[in-house]
C-alpha cells in the first residue's frame, strides 16, 4: 500500500512532503486544540490565515487548494449558524432584538444570538484549518503510522483505512461516470439532469454492493486477521524544515497566549 494510493498529489508535492509526520501533525493538533481552548474568537481566524501563509510560503500549497477544502464543510457550517441564529417563542424586548416577524411571540433574531453564532463559526474555521493543514501535507499512510506509534486500537486504524480507501475508489467511480453522462448531454436540460443524476445514484449503489463483495473477498484470501500491514516508511533529516514547523508551533501557542492575555484584560 503506497502513498500513490492513499495519498494526495497534494501532500506529495508539498515543500513539505518528506518531513517527518510527526512535526507537521504537532502542528496541526496545535492549531486545533488552541481553537477551541483560546476564549478570544478572534484568534481562530488568525490562526485560519496563518496556517495558508504556512502552507503558502513553506508548504508550497497553493492558497486556491486550501480553500478549496471548504467547500463541502461550509454549506454544513451555513446551515449550522442559521439554526443558532433563528430562535422562536416571545419576542424579547426592544434593543436586543436585531430582527424580528410577529406580534408577542414569533420569529426573532436577537445580537446575543448573532454574537453566538459568529464566535462559534470562527472556532469551527479555525479548528478545521488544522485539520486542513495534516490532510494537505501529510498522506494517509503517514497519518495511520502516527496513530499506531500513539496506540489507537488497532480495529480504529483498520476501519479509517478501509473506509478510506473504499470512499476513494466508489468517489473515483462516479465522477467517472458523471463526466460520462456529460459527454453525452445528460444534464442539458432540469428534466435530462435529474433522471441522469438518478441512473448515475443507481449506478453507483449496484457498484458498492460489488466491490464491497470483492473486498470481503480480497480479505479472505489474504487471510485477513483484523488488521492491514502496511511497511513503516523512512523519512530524511531535513533539519531547515523541522526548524520551520517548530518556529511556526511556537508562533500558534505565543498567538494563543496574546489573544488570551488580551480577552483577560477586556472589560
Amino acid at each position: 500500500m503506497s502513498d500513490k494510493v492513499l495519498g494526495s498529489d497534494e501532500n506529495l508535492a508539498s515543500g513539505w512532503g518528506a518531513v517527518r509526520p510527526s512535526y507537521k501533525m504537532v502542528f496541526g493538533l496545535s492549531v486545533i486544540t488552541l481553537s477551541l481552548v483560546v476564549p478570544h474568537a478572534l484568534f481562530s481566524l488568525v490562526a485560519f490565515v496563518f496556517v495558508g501563509f504556512v502552507l503558502q510560503v513553506f508548504a508550497k500549497i497553493s492558497w486556491s487548494k486550501y480553500l478549496a477544502r471548504y467547500e463541502v464543510p461550509a454549506v454544513f457550517i451555513i446551515i449550522s449558524l442559521i439554526t443558532i441564529l433563528i430562535e422562536f417563542g416571545d419576542i424579547p424586548l426592544l434593543g436586543t432584538v436585531l430582527w424580528s416577524a410577529g406580534d408577542g411571540r414569533g420569529i426573532f433574531i436577537t445580537w446575543a444570538a448573532v454574537r453566538h453564532s459568529a464566535e462559534l463559526g470562527a472556532r469551527v474555521i479555525g479548528s478545521l484549518s488544522g485539520l486542513f493543514f495534516i490532510s494537505l501535507s501529510c498522506s494517509m499512510v503517514d497519518i495511520l503510522q502516527q496513530l499506531r506509534r500513539l496506540h489507537v486500537p488497532i480495529f480504529f486504524i483498520t476501519i479509517m483505512e478501509m473506509i478510506y480507501r473504499f470512499s476513494q475508489s466508489i468517489g473515483a467511480s462516479f465522477r467517472r461516470m458523471i463526466v460520462s453522462q456529460h459527454l453525452r448531454l445528460g444534464y442539458f436540460n432540469l428534466f435530462r439532469g435529474v433522471k441522469s443524476l438518478g441512473i448515475a445514484m443507481g449506478r453507483l449503489f449496484s457498484r458498492v454492493l460489488l466491490r464491497s463483495e470483492k473486498t470481503s473477498v480480497a480479505l479472505d484470501l489474504r487471510l485477513y486477521q483484523g488488521s492491514l500491514q502496511t511497511l513503516p516508511k523512512t523519512y530524511p533529516v531535513l533539519r531547515k524544515e523541522q526548524r520551520q514547523i517548530v518556529v511556526a508551533t511556537i508562533v500558534v501557542f505565543l498567538l494563543g497566549g496574546g489573544f488570551t492575555a488580551l480577552y483577560l484584560m477586556s472589560p
